[in-house]
């Protein structure tokens, strides 16, 4: 459930275009690295361990702190905001 959330998450965040693109893409790379871990250890093996989960927390904490430094992108909010 948790990579279906996040795969909506990331794509919306590359959608709307609210980040730089490198953020949702690396999102969107290690929200799948970690289906097909979960995948792999439905089926009783594991890929990569927590090695293959690790881009995703990287990326969790590179987000975080890219909001609180820069925040979205505000030629994107103004003409969304224009717009209503």
């Amino acid at each position: 459930v948790y990579c279906l959330g996040a795969w909506s998450f990331y794509g919306l965040l590359f959608y709307a275009r609210l980040l730089p693109r490198f953020i949702p893409v690396w999102g969107l790379i290690g929200v799948t690295l970690l289906f097909i871990e979960i995948l792999a250890n439905v089926f009783g093996t594991s890929v990569g361990g927590v090695m293959i989960m690790m881009p995703l927390g990287f990326n969790e904490i590179f987000l975080g702190g890219w909001l609180m430094a820069r925040g979205f992108n505000e030629v994107t909010l103004s003409s969304v905001s224009e717009h209503q």
